[in-house]
């Protein structure tokens, strides 16, 4: 126990070397401990149980404390042969490495943003939808004023009240002649680092979406209903994920394996990015 008293009860900004003489120090512990934990049962039980209960707490802590003294090394002398360098981020390194390289680029290579046409026009799209959101205000539109044109003689203006029944359809239909519009605009992104912004121009008009992607989750391939159409037809789509976890989806104007390529780039870019901002947080 007085060997292993200063393991706990001194912890100065240790050196290198003086991390190897205590994991030295714990492994010769380790090997004392099985014959002690035999020769403990000569002890007077009464007379030494707080020592017996101290020794069995430490030879508990004796693996976690090496573990912990070896990740320890590993910051204080990387590439040390008695370090132990923590698995995950080393697989997410791996992993970012054969993601660049796959789509062509090196380890080395500089962080740069990814910019890319996600959408084209589809005047298709527009008029399904357009004659659809046509048909729903039209018709919500003739019923409302029918409806409270006739309420307004018999109640007055009490028959006012009545317009918010009709607010969930103006809803759905201002929402359907957005979709319009938007199918009628070429969608583009531009990510950096985590900031995510997507573009939308409709002739000379232009409207941006700004996004702070969540760096830990990895952009994916999701199916969404597509109500651009009256036939409710699923279509892929590029998901991402933000800081709040909320989805972002895009990208419905791509083939298959353009969509495909693009989601290998942008999280390559998403892991490129996560490194860096370990090497960061490690560096302050």
């Amino acid at each position: 126990m007085a060997q292993f008293a200063p393991l706990v009860m001194e912890n100065p900004g240790l050196v290198p070397e003086e991390i190897t003489e205590r994991v030295e120090l714990i492994q010769k512990l380790r090997a004392e401990a099985d014959r002690l934990m035999i020769a403990k049962s000569s002890l007077s039980q009464p007379d030494d149980a707080e020592l017996l209960n101290t020794f069995q707490l430490a030879v508990r802590q004796l693996p976690q404390m090496e573990s912990d003294l070896r990740r320890q090394l590993h910051l204080a002398a990387p590439g040390d042969p008695e370090s132990r360098p923590c698995l995950t981020a080393l697989q997410d390194r791996l992993q970012e490495n054969a993601a660049r390289q796959e789509i062509g680029l090196n380890a080395l290579d500089h962080l740069e943003p990814i910019e890319a046409n996600t959408a084209e026009p589809s005047a298709s799209a527009a008029l399904g939808l357009g004659i659809f959101a046509l048909g729903w205000n039209g018709f919500t539109i003739f019923h409302a004023t029918m409806m409270l044109g006739s309420m307004l003689k018999s109640f007055g203006f009490l028959a006012l009240l009545m317009g918010l029944f009709y607010l969930p359809f103006f809803a759905v239909g201002l929402l359907m002649i957005a979709g319009v519009v938007f199918s009628l605009c070429r969608e583009s992104i531009r990510l950096e680092g985590n900031k995510l912004t997507v573009t939308y121009r409709w002739g000379p008009f232009t409207y941006l979406r700004k996004h702070e992607i969540d760096i830990d989750q990895l952009v994916k391939q999701s199916e969404v209903l597509d109500s651009d159409t009256n036939k409710m037809q699923k279509q892929d789509q590029i998901e991402f994920t933000d800081t709040k976890g909320k989805p972002v989806r895009m990208a419905r104007g791509l083939s298959q394996s353009a969509r495909a390529k693009l989601i290998k780039k942008l999280n390559a870019h998403l892991l490129s990015a996560r490194h860096n901002a370990e090497s960061t947080a490690l560096a302050s």
